[in-house]
């Protein structure tokens, strides 16, 4: 079963290309607006792909992406790198 939704998920990633390409600024100004679940679904499927295990929904991976934006003071740093650094610490694993 995990290996079918790996591969749906790296054949989603290969359709979505790298959209998610946001610097944390650019998340926190969408997020106020309320428009983030798009590029958190992104980076979702993308952790999956990478074969993360308990990958945090998006709404939870938006909220704790946002805690260690505001906690680490990231401004200029890509949104895939700091979700991943946030899941990592809020329990997802390899």
């Amino acid at each position: 079963m995990f290996l079918e939704l790996s591969a749906v998920a790296a054949l989603l990633l290969f359709v979505t290309g790298t959209a998610t390409a946001m610097t944390a600024l650019e998340f926190l100004r969408a997020e106020a607006d309320n428009n983030e679940a798009p590029t958190m679904k992104e980076v979702v499927i993308k952790l999956v792909a990478k074969g993360y295990k308990n990958v945090p929904d998006w709404a939870r991976l938006s909220s704790v992406t946002k805690k260690k934006i505001l906690e680490k003071g990231y401004t200029n740093r890509d949104i895939d790198g700091i979700a991943e650094e946030a899941a990592l610490a809020a329990g997802m694993t390899k």
